[in-house]
C-alpha cells in the first residue's frame, strides 16, 4: 500500500503534469490520457488521485488562491501605508511566481479562462480588480498619484493588462515574456492612472525584492553551513 507521504508526493506530481499539460494545450484541451501520459502512469493512476479533470482544476485553482494570500499578506506588511508600493511588490512578486512556478501559471490561466464544469464560479478576476481597487484608493490618499482616473478604472485595466500578459506568456516564447518586460507593463499602466514616477517607484520596490532575495538566500547557505 502507498504510504500517506508516497501519496502526496505521486499527487503533486500528477498536478504539475497537469499544468504543464494545460499551459501547453489549456484546460479545454488538456485531456487526463495525456497527463498520464507525462508522467508514464495509466489512466487509472491518475483517475485514483483525481477522478475528474475538474478535480485537477480545482487543486490548481486552490494552491493559486493560497498563493496569492500570502504573496498579497507580505505586500501589505512590506508597505502597509503605500497603495502604489504595495501594489508593485504584489504584482512583482506574483509574476515572479508565475513565470516561475506552472502550478500558479496553470492557477491563472484556469482563473482568467472559461467557467469549468463542475467547479462554481472562482470570482478570479473580481477578487483582482477589488485588490487593485483598494490599492489605488490607499495611493490616492497619501497622494501617491493623482485623482484623474477613477480607482475602479484604474483597477480594471490593471486586471485586463493581468488577464493579456498571462495569455502573451502562454502563446509567445519566454524569454521574450520576462520580469522586466512584465513590469514595464505595469509601469506604463501605473502612468495611466496618475503615478506620475511610476517608474522611479518600480526601481525603488524592485531593488528592495532583490536586496531581501539576497539576504534570505544568504541566510539560506548560512543555515546549511
Amino acid at each position: 500500500m502507498t504510504s500517506g507521504h508516497q501519496g502526496d508526493g505521486t499527487r503533486e506530481l500528477l498536478l504539475r503534469a497537469a499544468a504543464e499539460e494545460i499551459l501547453g494545450t489549456g484546460y479545454a484541451g488538456a485531456s487526463l490520457s495525456a497527463i498520464a501520459a507525462r508522467r508514464n502512469v495509466t489512466k487509472g493512476a491518475l483517475a485514483y488521485h483525481y477522478p475528474a479533470k475538474s478535480d485537477i482544476a480545482a487543486a490548481l485553482l486552490e494552491r493559486q488562491a493560497a498563493t496569492l494570500q500570502a504573496l498579497l499578506a507580505a505586500s501589505q506588511a512590506r508597505y502597509p501605508q503605500c497603495g502604489v508600493r504595495q501594489l508593485i511588490d504584489f504584482l512583482y512578486n506574483v509574476v515572479s511566481v508565475h513565470l516561475a512556478d506552472p502550478l500558479m501559471a496553470a492557477g491563472n490561466s484556469i482563473a482568467f479562462g472559461p467557467a469549468v464544469p463542475g467547479l462554481p464560479a472562482t470570482g478570479g478576476v473580481a477578487w483582482w480588480q477589488h485588490t487593485y481597487q483598494e490599492m489605488f484608493d490607499a495611493a490616492l490618499q497619501v497622494g501617491e498619484r493623482s485623482a484623474g482616473v477613477p480607482s475602479g478604472t484604474a483597477a480594471l485595466t490593471l486586471t485586463s493588462m493581468l488577464i493579456g500578459g498571462a495569455d502573451m506568456v502562454r502563446v509567445i516564447p519566454q524569454p521574450a515574456i520576462d520580469l522586466d518586460v512584465a513590469m514595464s507593463m505595469v509601469g506604463v499602466v501605473l502612468a495611466g492612472c496618475g503615478v506620475s514616477n511610476a517608474s522611479t517607484l518600480i526601481g525603488e520596490v524592485v531593488a528592495h525584492a532583490g536586496e531581501a532575495a539576497g539576504r534570505q538566500a544568504a541566510g539560506d547557505f548560512t543555515a546549511t553551513e
